[in-house]
């Protein structure tokens, strides 16, 4: 075995111990050599999932200690899902976590995260190479969430979620992000979000806003620079025809999916769609049009956009 190619014996070891690497061939294989130690690693590792608070200790001693050791677990860390144990007191082992795992890509901290604000700043500094973060409402309740997002350069996904995020913040995410979704944000102003997007114009590809108090101006005018825009979601009762009135008149609108959901619109402003006319029949303004739980919508309506959805 020790006369193959690298490749084909990573190939092979991969394939023994499987994707979740939860097959007791991985330990014997960490036993062949360093070589094959670090491919068990490269899955044991890549995509760990977190299901107990004891795991989630053992977990961040084991890469603490690597750390100093022949092999740096930390380094093989792709993706991190803290939802499991947010519950519980893991700021201080989280922030042993961030120090040790400079390779990560995807950070999701859960709803509601006992993860303070002065760790989520750490991160800023020491996971330059996140791509996805998620970012659950913080149990110690800072006044204001002051963190600087500049240094994530390859950040493209961001899921803020009650967290007192402030505009100076804010406006430090990345000019290249391409997906987000703000839930339950009290602190920002829809002038605030406003130049946000449109300051990310070129790249922004996705929204989901989810009952937040700065949607009290119109989506229209909010998200018409937005030329990549290809998928909207508006969630929450404080959606109404105020902010959803003018939509459908957004010049070179050419959504692949616009998702409305329990929201306080009527069939007044859903109208639009009917009479507005798409740029062509091969690009629709509206491909994919989904309507749930919207209690001032009637039958008839859906029925009629229904008719119309190949050439909303």
């Amino acid at each position: 075995m020790m006369r193959l190619p690298m490749d084909l014996q990573q190939v092979i070891c991969e394939m023994a111990i499987g994707d979740s690497g939860k097959n007791k061939f991985a330990f014997v294989a960490m036993r062949v050599n360093k070589a094959w130690a670090h491919f068990v690693c490269s899955v044991l590792y890549r995509n760990y999932r977190i299901s107990d608070y004891l795991q989630f200790v053992g977990f961040v001693n084991t890469i603490s200690t690597g750390a100093k050791g022949s092999l740096p677990y930390g380094s093989y860390i792709r993706s991190i899902d803290l939802t499991s144990v947010n519950r519980y007191g893991v700021d201080t082992r989280v922030t042993r976590l961030i120090r040790h795992c400079n390779n990560l890509r995807t950070v999701s901290l859960g709803h509601p995260t006992s993860v303070k604000a002065d760790t989520i700043a750490l991160m800023a500094r020491h996971c330059q190479k996140l791509q996805t973060l998620q970012l659950g409402g913080l149990e110690s309740f800072p006044f204001m969430l002051e963190c600087d997002f500049s240094s994530l350069r390859g950040l493209r996904t961001v899921d803020i979620c009650s967290t007192p995020l402030t505009t100076n913040a804010l406006h430090t995410l990345p000019m290249e992000i391409e997906h987000i979704r703000f839930a339950r944000l009290d602190a920002l102003q829809y002038m605030d979000v406003k130049l946000f997007l449109q300051a990310r114009q070129k790249h922004i590809q996705s929204i989901r806003i989810e009952q937040c108090r700065f949607m009290d101006g119109p989506i229209a005018d909010m998200i018409a620079p937005l030329k990549q825009l290809e998928k909207l979601e508006l969630v929450g009762t404080d959606i109404g025809d105020p902010i959803f009135e003018g939509l459908a008149d957004v010049p070179n609108l050419c959504l692949d999916t616009l998702r409305i959901v329990n929201t306080h619109i009527t069939d007044t402003v859903l109208q639009g769609f009917l009479t507005a006319r798409s740029r062509s029949i091969d690009r629709p303004r509206v491909r994919h049009l989904e309507l749930a739980d919207n209690r001032f919508v009637s039958d008839d309506m859906v029925q009629a956009l229904l008719v119309r959805r190949h050439c909303l």
